[in-house]
């Protein structure tokens, strides 16, 4: 096994405490680097000792500078980073001439120690020479490293400065190397493995995560790889590639989690999203809470099972794998809509449970119990829930009544329908004349006549238990004789209604014929008796 080392990025932290003043030494440089075999592959992770020295030459030369070891930490991708001066100052005589070279030797405590080729330093180490100048230039011109003046560092493309450099102007602090940029602000800082992690601007904001980024705030986090903090205060993104718009409090802790805004929020699953509102979590995979929520802790929203949702209101809650509560609202310490069963749903309304799988619960107090039920309250229980009635059922409450309409005339007023009016046990369709056309009479006799040939049957429905049984005749038979109605599969209860009155009719027409020739066969048989016996 050997060391080699494929990059080494290194630049100076002293720069920022120098003065004209001269502060007090030691000042510090920091190195940075990776160890691999002569493959490229990373070196197994783990602490080993690091001697660090400066020399006036690329090999041999005179050493102007060394430390005791350290014992620094690589990680799997075989990446180091170590504080140079800590043990002994940096001082500016090191840096009197023109031309440094650090010296890096590594030892495992397993193989023969290794010493790296050396590393030129570049100018950011010289401004040890340089700190009165530096204190005394203006902002527009403090800019280092072989950058011509600009009027505006603004304007200056990331990708265009190199990987070791310092920037100053007005004020603001923009350094760049193989871990990051800090553009700006005031204590921001990345750390550990926090490769290619960027912070624009913001106060204390930190980024730990490879690739991660903060857009600025105050005290944010981004601590996983590719974790986004846009802004806002005291937010977290710490799943992998997780992201945190702004807001405050919020935190993405699910991998690929979404927080848009709002105030102590937490999308916690893989893929969870939650648009913003207050106390809201996401903490299912991929699920999504949309927003709303309340003012104290527990009045949030909650979308917990696997890719459930909760659109707005406040302490919903979507407990079901698939379930969804699309709004509503609840008071203080009390949940409103709660879709427990898997592909659960509840529509708005408050204190709604949707518990049975495929569910369905709405308005107030409703509780769909049962799998596939839906149940529609008004809230007339009282506090007490208007349950379903068993699986696959339609239960509806509505103690106003119910109409329901197939057609609508002039200005909206219905022209077909029907309706159970309040506390009814039957239902009324709407027959007004106003409402009919083309009214003609019928004939009773030849209607009596296709009674008597219509076949009347007890049966029962196939879908129905064995013993529910009915009496009444076929569609088929009906319309072949009447020919009413929509098709030969389905009766209108209108028409056997009619059917039967005009039979009836009929039959009383007939009676009171029959009740006339009885009288009249009475008196002449009356009379044919008087006679008889010689009265």
């Amino acid at each position: 096994m050997r060391f080699t080392s494929t990059r080494v990025w290194i630049f100076t932290l002293a720069i920022l405490t120098w003065h004209a003043a001269h502060g007090a030494v030691p000042a510090t440089m920091h190195a940075q680097g990776r160890l691999t075999d002569a493959g490229g592959t990373p070196l197994p992770p783990g602490f080993k000792s690091f001697t660090f020295a400066v020399y006036d030459a690329s090999t041999g030369g005179t050493q102007l500078w060394t430390e005791p070891s350290q014992f620094i930490s690589s990680n799997a991708d075989g990446l180091w980073n170590a504080t140079l001066g800590k043990a002994t100052a940096l001082t500016a005589a090191v840096f009197v001439d023109s031309t440094r070279w650090l010296e890096i030797t590594v030892d495992d405590g397993v193989n023969p120690p290794v010493t790296l080729p050396r590393v030129q330093l570049m100018s950011s180490p010289y401004a040890f020479q340089s700190d009165q100048a530096l204190s005394s230039m203006t902002a527009d011109t403090a800019l280092h490293a072989g950058h011509a003046t600009h009027a505006d560092t603004a304007d200056i493309a990331l990708t265009s400065l190199p990987d070791t450099d310092w920037i100053v102007t007005d004020s603001i602090l923009f350094t760049t190397d193989f871990r990051g940029i800090v553009r700006g602000g005031a204590g921001n800082a990345y750390s550990g493995d926090s490769a290619h992690t960027t912070i624009n601007l913001g106060v204390a904001c930190t980024t730990s995560g490879y690739h991660s980024t903060i857009g600025g705030g105050h005290s944010n986090r981004a601590t996983a790889n590719s974790a986004l903090v846009s802004g806002g205060t005291n937010n977290r993104a710490t799943g992998l590639w997780a992201t945190v718009s702004g807001g405050i409090g919020n935190s993405a802790t699910g991998i690929s989690a979404y927080v848009g805004s709002g105030s102590n929020n937490q999308a916690g699953g893989t893929g969870a999203t939650v648009g913003g509102g207050t106390l809201n979590r996401a903490t299912g995979e991929w699920s999504v809470v949309t927003g709303g929520g309340g003012q104290l802790p527990g009045d949030g929203n909650a979308a917990v099972g696997d890719y459930s949702v909760v659109v707005g209101g406040n302490r919903n809650r979507a407990l079901g794998q698939y379930a969804s509560v699309l709004g509503g609202g609840g008071g203080a310490s009390v949940d409103s809509n709660v879709a427990s069963g898997d592909y659960a749903t509840t529509v708005g309304g408050r204190g709604n449970v949707a518990e049975g799988a495929y569910s369905v619960a709405m308005g107030k107090n409703a509780w769909a119990a049962n799998d596939n039920a839906f149940v529609w309250s008004d809230g007339s229980s009282g506090s007490l829930p208007f349950p379903s009635l068993g699986n696959k059922t339609f239960t509806v409450v509505a103690s106003g009544g119910f109409d329901f309409y197939s057609a609508l005339g002039g200005l909206g007023v219905p022209a077909t329908g029907v309706e159970l009016s309040p506390g009814s046990g039957a239902w009324s369709s709407l027959s007004s004349r106003a409402a009919k056309d083309d009214i003609k009479p019928v004939d009773g006799a030849a209607i009596l006549a296709k009674v008597a040939q219509l076949p009347i049957s007890e049966w029962r429905y196939k879908s129905q238990a064995d013993s529910i049984h009915h009496i009444g005749t076929m569609a088929q038979d009906f319309y072949r004789l009447f020919r009413l109605g929509d098709s030969d599969e389905m009766i209108c209860a209108v028409d056997p209604d009619g059917v039967a009155l005009a039979a009836i009719q009929e039959l009383h027409k007939r009676n009171l014929l029959l009740e006339a020739e009885v009288a009249e066969l009475r008196d002449l048989l009356n009379t044919l008796v008087k006679g008889c016996s010689g009265q």
